[in-house]
């Protein structure tokens, strides 16, 4: 089933547990709905396939993940965790699970930006860093606790971290535990921008003025020559790039002859 809602401004739509999902004009938007601190209760959030489908939509161009009220999410319930240890090949699965999912968000074919209200603490911060942008409230507090547990970032968070703010300030962030506030999560690049006023609708603004009079296929051609960029050699990275190019070309010439 694909979510298709052109003729409509917002609607909600039936949604998995723990999860709501709603379009305003050409942004879809998930929500992380386990209030008060939105904790996951397994490390695959939304099914891969509820987002395909969503993403597939002629209609949708851009997809914000948030939580829901005050918080974007306190990450694992670690109750949950200790629990799934006890049977130790069924933990790793559920994590290894998580962690594709998570690079399957990565890759997505739209933008995917993170509006980060509140705590975004362990899988809540790993889900967060695994979107394409991140934009934070004033009052955000980030952290990677596990430590304080005896654990660690067991969803890529570790490796994306590193990525964005090195090994020094990683290292502090992940073997202290401590909560840290929105500018210094600024300053590590852990997020692109602090906002002042409401972070959702910043974010589904910002989203829509940059893909809202685009066609769906350049946005989805730029997202993959973006994605080609991470995952493939320099030369099949450019080769790619230049086809997409040409195939962009190619339809915008038949295009305008037709139109002409």
């Amino acid at each position: 089933m694909i979510y298709c809602l052109q003729n409509q401004t917002k609607q909600t739509l039936t949604n998995p547990e723990n999860i709501t999902f709603e379009q305003t004009g050409c942004i879809g938007i998930i929500q992380l709905n386990n209030p008060p601190q939105n904790f996951l209760k397994n490390p695959s959030f939304v099914s891969r396939d509820y987002l395909q489908n969503i993403v597939e939509a002629d209609d949708i161009k851009g997809l914000v993940i948030t939580g829901m009220g005050r918080h974007f999410s306190a990450g694992a319930d670690l109750d949950g965790v200790f629990q799934l240890a006890k049977n130790l090949k069924n933990l790793e699965q559920q994590m290894q699970a998580g962690k594709d999912l998570l690079e399957f968000i990565s890759f997505l074919p739209v933008p995917v930006a993170a509006a980060i209200n509140g705590v975004c603490w362990g899988g809540g911060l790993e889900i967060a860093l695994a979107c394409h942008l991140r934009f934070a409230s004033e009052k955000s507090l980030f952290a990677f606790p596990e430590v304080n547990s005896n654990l660690m970032p067991g969803l890529g968070g570790i490796y994306r971290l590193t990525h964005k703010a090195g090994t020094a300030q990683s290292l502090a962030i992940l073997l202290s535990g401590d909560t840290f506030d929105a500018q210094k999560a600024l300053e590590c690049k852990v997020i692109d921008k602090i906002v002042e006023k409401n972070g959702l609708d910043y974010t589904v603004a910002y989203l829509k003025n940059l893909v809202e009079s685009k066609p769906k296929k350049v946005i989805t051609s730029i997202m993959q020559a973006i994605h080609n960029a991470k995952k493939l050699e320099l030369h099949e990275a450019l080769h790619e790039e230049t086809r997409l190019f040409c195939q962009l070309a190619l339809d915008e010439g038949a295009n305008r002859k037709k139109n002409s």
